[in-house]
């Protein structure tokens, strides 16, 4: 098995990191939506580029108020988000991106019926 050196590191082209990522949502400080996966519009079609993440979404999990700052400080938790509607729920964690005062939700949707897809 090879590994990586500690000073090394994967460079993703944005095309990449969309394939890699479908489900990812990327907001600025004021939880405006910047860019998102190529997956989320098929599942909440309003949740797009200069839409308000809480205009769409509600932080079920964990327990905090929907702050920039208090959601990338919680960096090491499971997130779980809801589509306002009901309808959808998202599940993830928090990557911040502070040289750009962005954030990044990795996520995948959670399913209890695959049927709602």
């Amino acid at each position: 098995m090879t590994t990586l050196s500690p000073t090394a590191a994967a460079e993703f082209s944005p095309e990449l990191f969309a394939d890699a990522f479908p489900f990812h949502i990327v907001f600025d400080e004021t939880l405006t939506v910047r860019q998102v996966g190529r997956s989320i519009p098929k599942i909440l079609p309003e949740l797009m580029p200069g839409v308000n993440l809480t205009q769409v979404l509600r932080i079920e999990y964990p327990n905090v108020a929907a702050e920039f700052h208090l959601l990338v400080s919680n960096r090491d938790l499971l997130f779980v988000l809801s589509a306002k509607d009901g309808q959808v729920r998202l599940r993830g964690e928090m990557v911040p991106m502070p040289d750009q005062k962005l954030a990044v939700l990795l996520a995948s949707p959670w399913l209890t019926d695959p049927s709602g897809m």
